[in-house]
């Protein structure tokens, strides 16, 4: 379920004109070298982080583990402002707002999400080198019977 959650961002991201022009670097963070990988595109303008979700169960419910809502995202706008402001990119602001905007599933009755999600918040944590914007999303889900590892990815 968080895999599956995580690769629907990461798709719904990908299908946008914005957020794939050149300087901004869409990145899956499912490995430990995620953070040099991040690193060496904020070389080149805006990073946009996608973190492995997390998920609180009701340990009560008789099928699951479920969450009722418990389960976050996290998506992270990471901005160089020189390297992206010099390049013509989009603020770091615009593309938190414009991914808000993009996940959030009640905006769109034409796509059918396997996991809906809502947005929860945007905030601005201290970062003494970077513009830094956290978009944050709640959905409900249950995590089904796993028929094997490789079938998840």
């Amino acid at each position: 379920m968080l895999h599956k959650l995580q690769q629907q961002i990461a798709n719904i991201l990908a299908m946008d004109e914005v957020l794939t022009q050149d300087g901004i670097s869409i990145v899956v963070i499912d490995r430990g070298d995620a953070l040099a990988i991040v690193s060496e595109k904020l070389n080149t303008g805006t990073a946009i982080a996608i973190a492995p979700p997390t998920a609180r169960f009701n340990p009560e419910c008789s099928t699951g583990p479920v969450s009722d809502g418990g389960i976050n995202a996290l998506v992270q706008v990471i901005e160089t402002p020189v390297f992206a402001r010099s390049q013509g990119i989009p603020s770091a602001t615009q593309l938190a707002e414009r991914i808000a905007w993009l996940l959030h599933s009640a905006n769109h009755d034409d796509r059918h999400d396997d996991i809906l999600l809502g947005c929860s918040g945007i905030a601005v944590p201290r970062d003494p080198d970077y513009l830094v914007y956290d978009i944050t999303f709640v959905a409900t889900g249950a995590i089904s019977k796993p028929d094997d590892v490789d079938s998840e990815q």
